[in-house]
């Protein structure tokens, strides 16, 4: 009779085991329930289905850092300046925009009042000011004069012709970055 409740004890404790191990959740589903445990902002990321294992916040963090390295590794050169432009391309311009650089004798707002007065260009109603470009913006002569290393800073520079004309240029600030 012993032996009869032990055999009983044994397959009773087989068939609880049998029935846990049933029921006890898979790899899968245990770390489905991890995931779903998780916040959104700290779950993994899905790709082109594929799970990434870095929660989105750290992603837009990671991309917004590696943005802003990218910006600062492709700095450009920027200047400010002014000018003065006279629509044309015979000798008498040149000598015109000669005489005008005398008048200004590198006075801003002796340019400005010139360039108002005198500029074909639209910019004439801000003083010929042209604000704030990059390298390459302008016609390749005028882009040259005014990020040459040489030119003067707060000086007027010129003649100088492009397709458009004859220009004075006023340089305000610059930014020269060597690449």
């Amino acid at each position: 009779m012993a032996v009869r409740l032990i055999l009983q004890c044994v397959l009773l404790l087989s068939f609880a085991v049998i029935l846990n191990a049933a029921d006890s959740p898979t790899e899968e589903e245990r770390r489905q329930e991890r995931l779903a445990s998780k916040p959104w902002y700290m779950r993994d990321t899905q790709v082109f289905g594929r799970t990434i294992p870095i929660s989105p916040v750290t992603l837009l963090v990671g991309s917004l850092a590696l943005l802003n390295l990218l910006r600062g590794l492709t700095k450009k050169s920027t200047a400010e300046a002014s000018h003065i432009l006279i629509a044309s391309h015979d000798d008498a311009t040149k000598e015109k925009l000669l005489d005008f650089k005398t008048k200004i004798n590198n006075d801003a707002s002796q340019f400005a009042a010139i360039a108002t007065k005198y500029s074909a260009c639209p910019s004439k109603q801000r003083g010929g000011n042209l604000g704030t470009f990059n390298r390459g913006d302008m016609a390749p002569p005028f882009d040259r004069a005014v990020f040459d290393s040489s030119s003067p800073m707060e000086q007027t520079i010129g003649p100088v012709e492009t397709q458009f004309g004859y220009h004075l240029i006023y340089i305000h600030k610059r930014t020269i970055v060597e690449q």
